[in-house]
């Protein structure tokens, strides 16, 4: 490359000076190829001329440590030992300088990484040449401080280089061996610099840093004779408001290195002198000085959440340190308590939050014998944590949080609220039963005072009542369906507080949240269901906000509650027939939501009462269908309206919602896996069940839905959920209607494009692989085109998107297991299998840049292959392993001929066969033996 200074200063100056992104990209990528080419070690000379602009200069003192850094082998032994005394030089001729700082600091950083790769080899005694050619008193002609500041930033560089060099690991070893001789001289420095008591600010800043970097950024934590020392001295630089940061992260770093937890007493020791920092602490919240106070809370949360194990020991242990450990501790709840709203007023409340998780993870996880101590200790604690939560959650005056906070400030109270809930459950896990009656007493207060403030006709104490109802919610989760004392009580309570007029949407949502929270409770105590009814309808007809929580309050409390809900049968449908009413304001997903509480609600009554419900509830819809579509023939524009098709979408979620709910039997899905579950019928009834009717009078709607909406992703996956939350309702029910279901989704999905439409494939073979298992025989009819759908699925094998490959292969496979037993499955299956199993290969071997997270889904069809078709598949193996570079040139003949025999003998072992196709997809890709792919999947071997 032929570099030109004169060219080289033109595009620094376009770089910095031009606003056009052309030019300006241009120059970067330029000047970018200056600073990795060979020629770049004889202009940087040239460029660091104080008599040239800074930024040249700049440029060259940033190309001058690129090479050092990264180029540093491109220099024979003689330039490298000449390159130090450049360094050097220029250094010390910029001291000289004013205003030429951002120079300076890259020229230290290069000499830094010069020492790293010298010292263990032509310059051994690198740190202690620097540290006597940086005296004051061999540079009268440059400040002192100046001086003092280059050194201390110059020792402070050479650990971070250390960390940011490449280097093997056995020069790694070597280098540090070399460099840790010069530990004693630093710290000796530092110490001694530290001890002036008028020691400028800048230079305590490096030289705190410095202590911090030779102390844990050398691989082992260094603990030097004057260790605790120097501690002392940088904490008292906490209460030093320009130093007080670094201060903290030089302690905090150094005290949370993982080979700290071999120095209890230093902890201890350094617990001890923390505690002098309360009176500054004290004095910056007097005088409304955050940063001093969040520096010091800081310091406070990072030590003891570290070692929150060790503190809690030494409580036992040790009695001498209680004091000081419980007042460490007091300090962390004072931080949790800080007045004013999270991110408007403050914030450094947050920082708690882990040191809470942590602590009281530990007080479960001892000793036994322990425990009683523990919870002696700390109950007034938590308890006092309860109070200082049940404060920082309450919202503010609605008019502040509606016209003052931003969206921004809006979401960060709500996720700091999670977060206060979170901490609720912590509190619960440490008090039990204390903490439920601690919140009654709360209620009682809150209710009164909730009470009192509408009496008077006053809106502005509902938010102490809304706290306490969200700290209830929080800890439901940990609360057994058994607990009879301070529930029973909470919901004894409830029917007198008048939700009716209340104004706040924020409270009776989470009122609605604390029925759901609570739903599982409820079930289990069915005498209170009619009083948490009658709240949720009030919830229903109140605002958007609040219907949102209370729909899904609904449903939730519809499905645990689903045995016992008979009596209160026709009242839930009365109140969700007004919410799905055109009048009403709900949105499509709180309509849905309604419908799967219309759903489990008719589910237990009985089929005569649940089809004058149905007839009553699905007309308005069907009619609007109807309405919608006999518009769209009239005007065809209507098809392509947006506001269309998201109706139509939104009407078809409402059935699906229904489709999966309203069942005549009880359905229980242990595994999860929606292809395993387990049915118990009530009574035997050989009338239809209610979804078969429903599913029989709309297939024609839905057939005009797929004819005008085809390739609408939105509206078809709802119509392909509607089929599939059908097929897993009815199981071997369906049969009769199986062939026109199969007519509609192929029709759907020969007009679709296969990869724009990856969400309709997921759904469309998740539906399929539900048929081929229950009813292979459907399977047969002459009207359908299996061949097509067959080939479809293989075809989405190769698709990026793991759910698409996963459903597919699981229709393919279960395809393929059970086409034995159907003629045309069977021919289908011998016609393709050729095609299959190279699509498999392709898929392993990643040709068309397939994931290898979808890699583990072909082993189903291997093994379906392996056990219904062993000789087509010998044959289809052997003859594709003939080919040169398939599945990709990574592969030779010996392998592919290794892999095969390895896949045949595998017939019943799942695992293996995995473990053997993902290791052979690694070596068609290249990958084998590299340490990202051994940590992703685990090789046989």
């Amino acid at each position: 490359m032929d570099l030109k200074i004169e060219d080289i200063e033109r595009l620094i100056h376009e770089f910095y000076h031009n606003s056009s992104q052309s030019s300006h990209s241009e120059a970067n990528q330029y000047l970018t190829c200056v600073q990795v080419s060979a020629q770049a070690w004889d202009v940087v000379s040239v460029l660091l001329n104080p008599s040239k602009p800074l930024e040249v200069q700049y440029f060259g003192a940033s190309t001058l440590y690129t090479k050092v850094t990264k180029f540093y082998h491109e220099l024979d032994p003689h330039k490298q030992s000449d390159l130090k005394n450049q360094l050097l030089q220029l250094l010390i001729s910029y001291l000289s300088l004013e205003g030429t700082k951002i120079v300076v600091t890259r020229i230290v950083v290069s000499l830094a990484a010069y020492v790293i790769h010298s010292v263990a080899n032509n310059w051994e005694n690198a740190v202690t040449d620097l540290v006597n050619t940086l005296q004051p008193n061999k540079l009268p002609h440059i400040p002192v401080n100046r001086v003092l500041q280059t050194l201390m930033d110059l020792l402070s560089a050479i650990p971070e280089e250390f960390q940011t060099i490449y280097m093997t690991q056995h020069q790694k070893i070597v280098i540090r061996s070399a460099l840790l001789k010069f530990n004693e001289q630093i710290f000796a420095i530092v110490l001694s610099l530290m001890s002036e008591p008028q020691l400028p600010d800048e230079i305590r800043l490096s030289t705190i840093k410095c202590f911090s970097n030779w102390s844990q950024n050398m691989g082992p934590l260094l603990i030097a004779d004057n260790h605790e020392e120097i501690v002392l001295l940088v904490l008292q630089s906490v209460c030093n408001e320009n130093v007080s940061q670094t201060a903290v992260e030089a302690i905090t770093t150094i005290y949370s290195h993982p080979e700290m937890q071999k120095q209890p007493n230093l902890v201890l020791k350094l617990m001890d002198h923390m505690m002098g920092l309360e009176p500054t602490l004290n004095k910056a919240i007097q005088e409304s000085n955050p940063e001093m106070s969040n520096n010091i809370y800081t310091l406070f949360i990072q030590i003891t959440e570290t070692h929150s194990r060790l503190l809690l020991d030494t409580l036992i242990d040790k009695p001498e340190n209680r004091h000081n450990i419980l007042k460490a501790i007091a300090v962390v709840l004072q931080c949790s308590s800080t007045p004013g709203y999270h991110s408007i007023d403050e914030t450094c409340s947050e920082q708690t939050f882990n040191f809470w998780y942590t602590l009281q993870d530990d007080i479960i996880a001892s000793d036994e014998s322990r425990i009683e101590t523990y919870l002696t200790l700390f109950n007034p604690i938590f308890h006092s944590l309860i109070d200082a939560f049940l404060v920082k959650v309450r919202y503010p005056m609605d008019s502040v949080y509606e016209n003052e906070w931003n969206s921004y400030d809006r979401e960060s109270f709500r996720c700091y609220r999670q977060d206060i809930g979170d901490s609720f459950m912590y509190c619960y896990n440490i008090l039990r039963v204390s903490m439920l009656s601690s919140l009654l007493s709360h209620f009682e207060v809150a209710a009164n005072q909730l009470a009192s403030s509408m009496a008077a006709d006053q809106h502005k104490s509902w938010q102490y009542f809304e706290a306490v109802l969200f700290a209830f919610s929080s800890v439901a989760e940990n609360i057994g369906p058994s607990e009879s004392v301070y529930l029973q009580q909470l919901f004894n309570a409830l029917p007198n507080i008048p939700f009716a007029y209340v104004t706040s949407a924020r409270l009776l949502a989470t009122a609605m949240d604390t029925l759901t929270a609570y739903a599982e409770w409820i079930s289990n105590n069915s005498s209170y269901l009619p009083n948490v009814l009658t709240l949720l309808m009030i919830g229903l007809k109140s605002t958007e906000y609040v219907t949102i929580s209370a729909t899904m309050a609904l449903k939730d409390i519809t499905r645990e509650c689903q045995h016992i809900l008979r009596p209160f049968a026709q009242q839930i449908l009365s109140v969700c027939d007004q919410s799905l009413s055109p009048e009403s304001h709900l949105k499509p997903k709180e309509k849905s939501r309604i419908m799967c509480s219309i759903g489990l609600t008719l589910s237990v009554l009985p089929l005569e009462d649940i089809m004058i419900a149905i007839n009553k509830l699905l007309t308005p819809i069907i009619t609007d269908i109807h309405n919608v579509l006999n518009q769209c023939d009239r005007e065809s524009s209507n098809i392509d309206n947006e506001t269309v098709r998201t109706h139509v979408s939104a009407q078809l979620s409402m059935l699906a919602m229904l489709f999966s709910t309203l069942d005549v039997n009880v359905k229980r899905n242990d595994s999860g896996d929606e292809q395993q579950i387990v049915t118990t019928f009530k009574d035997h009834n050989s009338s239809p069940q209610p979804i078969y009717i429903i599913l029989e009078q709309v297939l024609p709607i839905f057939n005009s839905i797929g004819t005008k909406w085809p390739t609408d992703e939105a509206i078809t996956e709802s119509l392909c959920e509607c089929i599939k939350k059908s097929v897993i309702t009815l199981l071997d029910e369906i049969k009769p209607l199986v062939p026109k279901i199969l007519e509609l989704l192929l029709f759907v999905f020969k007009i679709s494009d296969i990869r724009q439409q990856t969400a309709l494939l997921e759904v469309f073979y998740s539906v399929l692989a539900n048929i081929v298992k229950r009813v292979p025989a459907l399977f047969s009819s002459t009207s359908l085109d299996v061949s097509t759908l067959f080939r479809c699925a293989m075809s989405a094998l190769i698709l990026p998107e793991k759910p698409t490959v996963r459903y597919s292969s699981a229709f393919i496979s279960e395809f393929v297991i059970l086409s034995r037993e159907v003629e045309p499955m069977c021919k289908v299956v011998n016609d393709e299998i050729e095609n299959l199993v190279g699509q498999v290969f392709v898929v392993i071997g990643g040709t068309y840049d397939s994931p290898r997270c979808v890699v583990e889904h072909m082993a189903d069809i291997v093994m379906a292959l392996n056990w219904k078709y062993f000789d087509n598949l010998t044959r289809c193996v052997n003859a594709l392993i003939l080919k040169d570079g398939f599945p990709t040139a990574h592969v030779n003949h010996e392998k592919k001929t290794h892999f095969v025999r390895l896949i045949l003998s595998q017939r019943k072992n799942k695992r293996k066969l995995k473990e053997v196709i993902n290791e052979f997809s690694l070596t068609c890709r290249g990958l084998i033996g590299n340490e990202y792919s051994n940590q992703m999947i685990k090789l046989p071997f």
